[in-house]
């Protein structure tokens, strides 16, 4: 399955925010899954999961 990939910066008051989205890269729609960040912050696992999800998702519909 191919994914549909970006990485963000949101700028905030305490500086800029790395982000990164993820979707099927066909098909849809899909519902939205918002992973927060936990003390180690952002780090390739959460891209791993998300990209899970995103497989999950597409299986779902």
């Amino acid at each position: 399955m191919e994914l549909w990939e970006q990485d963000f910066v949101i700028d905030t008051k305490a500086g800029h925010m790395p982000g990164f989205a993820a979707a099927p890269a066909e098909g849809g729609p899909f519902p939205p899954v918002i992973f927060y960040m936990d003390a180690p912050g952002y780090r390739e696992e959460l891209r791993n999961m998300a990209g899970q999800s995103g497989e999950f998702s597409r299986d779902m519909n």
